[in-house]
């Protein structure tokens, strides 16, 4: 699998805001420590996702990418079943925060775009 623009861990976790690292902790997190139901056309998917994010200098991309892992992690299915690793989230979430003309982190994104976390906080 491809990997993002490569940074050391100790920059990539102090460059990031909580909300951020919070949901790429938590999508690190190993949900099963087996293989579960991950088809090939899900793999592909992911695969998909993760090359767009990597590859176009676009926020969309990205987004789309940790919203899919969310669902999934949701689900059980965590990012190691796709060869997916905590520094390539790092890495990403880096890239849309400098990329982002509002400088938005993913985070935050994630959270303006996800009404179930805004009506946990009511």
């Amino acid at each position: 699998m491809m990997k993002p623009h490569q940074r050391s861990d100790e920059d990539s976790l102090n460059a990031l805001d909580k909300k951020t690292l919070d949901l790429i902790c938590t999508l690190s997190h190993d949900t099963t420590s087996r293989n579960c139901g991950v088809n090939g056309a899900l793999r592909q998917e992911i695969s998909l996702l993760f090359w767009q994010a990597c590859k176009k200098q676009l926020t969309q991309p990205i987004v789309l990418l940790f919203q899919r892992l969310r669902s999934l992690h949701s689900k059980g299915i965590g990012i190691i079943n796709f060869g997916i690793y905590k520094k390539d989230l790092c890495n990403l979430a880096l890239k849309h925060q400098q990329i982002d003309e509002g400088h938005i982190s993913l985070g935050n994104r994630l959270n303006q775009e996800n009404p179930d976390e805004k009506s946990k906080k009511r």
